[in-house]
């Protein structure tokens, strides 16, 4: 990809496809310049918040193309951005691009991509307002940062670090299975967790990326180190996971409790969440357990036998593929 053919086409491109929604408030200056400029709506905070995502890590290129990479890529950001209850403001992309690949050349990639990561942003009315392009001779690596609104006045902002003995804990939907597809069209709960925060008291919440049981053990130490216990015939489980577990010769709440990717929310919440409160909610929610006063992480079967829940979930730091 030559310089002059490439990157500043490239660069051009991508400011006429971020053109449509640079009107919106608080964007003074967007692509086209050295840096952004922006100025946050009165009375609001700006969340943060970024992923990196690597081709045969989190998807294979050749398999996958180019569009899913950058609805993907913009997912699991904006799942970040509900997992605080934040309201998507704007987006900035980095990619490295491969110079030739089983998808085609360096352009051809970088088109793919726009396409989907400008998909995301249309549907979430975000602006795309910077970012960086370079080619190399490795393979396609994309890093999104995403910046979220949320009120300053009172506190907008909902943390994995609240939980107390007592909370009940609950999921927006069921769980596991992703690598059979779901993991490459995340659906963000956005507006689920800004519902969920004017309709209940929340202690904490966080979005459900690497497994259920490796996302809960983050909540239980950013909450003090207080224990979990969960109701094994609770836990929602996905037809994937049923669909996967036919395949993998693990059972499907094993998959439920440790695929990942799942990009549901799970909440602690110190209301009573019993059929009527649930049917009055203006979005599902799921009851799986609850937070207790000793350290440590049970599963509960429906006899009321209780044991020790054991240490899962997808590592980043562990050479395992993701697809």
């Amino acid at each position: 990809m030559s310089q002059a053919q490439g990157e500043f086409d490239l660069i051009r491109r991508i400011q006429a496809a971020a053109r449509p929604g640079a009107s919106r408030p608080g964007i003074v200056l967007g692509i086209g310049d050295d840096a952004a400029l922006l100025r946050p709506p009165p009375g609001h905070l700006v969340v943060v918040t970024t992923d990196m995502l690597m081709d045969g890590r989190h998807f294979i290129l050749a398999e996958h193309g180019a569009e899913a990479v950058g609805i993907k890529a913009m997912g699991v950001n904006l799942s970040d951005l509900a997992a605080m209850a934040a309201l998507p403001w704007a987006a900035f992309a980095s990619v490295a691009l491969p110079r030739t690949s089983e998808v085609g050349d360096a352009n051809a990639i970088a088109h793919g991509l726009l396409q989907g990561i400008r998909r995301v942003s249309e549907d979430h009315q975000m602006v795309l307002a910077g970012g960086d392009t370079n080619a190399w001779d490795g393979p396609l690596v994309v890093s999104i940062t995403l910046l979220g609104l949320v009120e300053d006045d009172p506190p907008g902002a909902v943390f994995r670090s609240g939980a107390r003995p007592g909370d009940t804990l609950a999921v927006t939907g069921p769980l596991g299975g992703s690598i059979l597809g779901r993991h490459l069209r995340p659906q963000p709960r956005i507006a689920e967790a800004r519902a969920l925060r004017a309709h209940l008291k929340l202690h904490a919440l966080i979005d459900l990326s690497d497994g259920l049981a490796s996302d809960l053990r983050r909540l239980s130490e950013a909450s003090n180190g207080w224990g979990i216990e969960l109701d094994e015939w609770a836990i929602p489980i996905h037809d994937d996971a049923q669909r996967l577990a036919q395949m993998s010769g693990r059972s499907p709440l094993d998959h439920a409790l440790n695929d990942g990717e799942d990009f549901e929310l799970c909440l602690a919440t110190p209301e009573t969440l019993d059929p009527d409160r649930l049917a009055n909610l203006p979005t599902q929610l799921i009851p799986i357990g609850r937070v207790v006063d000793r350290p440590g992480f049970f599963l509960r079967a429906a006899n009321g036998m209780i044991r020790p829940l054991e240490p899962g979930g997808f590592d980043h730091l562990r050479d395992l593929p993701n697809s």
